[in-house]
């Protein structure tokens, strides 16, 4: 299993060991997007959390949207990226 790993998955500039655990540790903060380059949804994640911090927390009780709709868009993503890491940083080592 490990020597299909190593055959399907390139080596190159991005570690996959560091994107995984700024992934697991720091991916609601956008850090494991900002680590692979991607500036843009890196941000994306870093607002839907302080939307999320700020409005969830102050407004929860009402159910506005700016609390609970950051948080959806949120777990979409870290969901996602939980699936595709290893693909995602393949294409950019490839590259």
């Amino acid at each position: 299993m490990d020597r299909q790993a190593d055959l399907r998955f390139k080596d190159g500039k991005l570690s996959y060991n560091l994107a995984w655990i700024l992934l697991t540790f720091g991916g609601i903060f956008g850090l494991h997007r900002f680590y692979m380059g991607k500036w843009l949804t890196g941000l994306m994640f870093l607002a839907a959390t302080g939307a999320f911090l700020i409005g969830g927390i102050v407004f929860a009780a009402f159910f506005v949207a700016g609390g609970f709709i950051p948080v959806i868009i949120l777990l979409i993503g870290y969901v996602y990226d939980f699936w595709t890491l290893n693909e995602q940083i393949n294409l950019i080592n490839a590259s």
